[in-house]
């Protein structure tokens, strides 16, 4: 569910992540929201994305990771049933 863009003369990329507003009842639908990098790492910088997911895999994340965002795991998987209906999920 993201993209990601390369412009290869200047290096540089830019990842589209997504924020997920989960429902609050089983009959609710998620609300997925497209985000882009600046406005990632602004809630980044403000602590408003607390619950930041790398959906990639232990060898991709080597290659590059975004400071701030955790693996996804099975750990993780736990982690994201126990939090609050209420955080916004966000993934790359």
């Amino acid at each position: 569910m993201h993209q990601r863009s390369e412009n290869r003369a200047t290096g540089t990329c830019s990842v589209v992540g997504v924020c997920v507003k989960r429902p609050m009842t089983l009959t609710e639908n998620a609300a997925v929201v497209e985000i882009d990098a600046l406005e990632l790492r602004e809630r980044l910088e403000a602590g408003q994305a607390s619950a930041f997911f790398d959906v990639r895999t232990p060898y991709e994340r080597e290659l590059a990771s975004i400071v701030g965002s955790r693996l996804l795991d099975e750990a993780r998987v736990q982690e994201i049933e126990a939090l609050d209906r209420k955080t916004p999920l966000y993934f790359h």
